[in-house]
């Protein structure tokens, strides 16, 4: 996990050699409003995951849950907006889980920049993206039981090649 607190920002983290097995999440890097700050150049390679309950990696900038009747991205960005941007994953392995991907930026700062590269996932749902800016998959196998393997909603510059 990076986050919840990001507003000191953080960089240059190196992850390898993880196995993950029946937890909740895989790979979680979330903050949110008010607690983040610029989080770049993560490189994660070399991971296991087996029957992981909910993502097998989850980005998330609405970390939090808003009150009732609060509306989201009409906050203007500051220094303790979650800028999550030039994530590097590969060499990754799981083998069940809910949720192959799920990112989730705020409109005014998308989460930028993610690369994948040597992925397979086997999942009840694929790569789900909201508020995203650059995500490359290459040599991503999405082995997906229900829906499309990728779907996008206010994201732009996804690129898919095969090797």
């Amino acid at each position: 996990v990076i986050g919840s607190n990001t507003d000191g920002g953080m960089h240059d983290i190196f992850v390898s050699d993880c196995a993950f097995t029946g937890t909740d999440v895989g790979l979680r890097f979330k903050s949110n409003m008010g607690r983040g700050g610029l989080v770049n150049d993560i490189y994660v390679s070399n991971i296991t995951m087996r029957n992981i309950v909910r993502e097998a990696v989850l980005f998330d900038t609405y970390y939090e849950d808003m009150p009732a009747g609060a509306t989201r991205g009409k906050e203007k960005p500051t220094d303790k907006t979650p800028e999550f941007r030039d994530f590097h994953i590969s060499h990754i392995d799981c083998q069940g889980a809910a949720t192959a991907v799920a990112i989730t930026g705020l409109p005014q700062m998308p989460v930028s920049n993610i690369a994948f590269d040597s992925v397979t996932i086997r999942a009840r749902k694929g790569l789900v993206a909201t508020e995203c800016r650059g995500i490359t998959l290459h040599d991503v196998r999405l082995d997906v039981g229900e829906g499309p393997a990728i779907r996008t909603d206010r994201t732009a510059e996804v690129k898919v090649d095969k090797e």
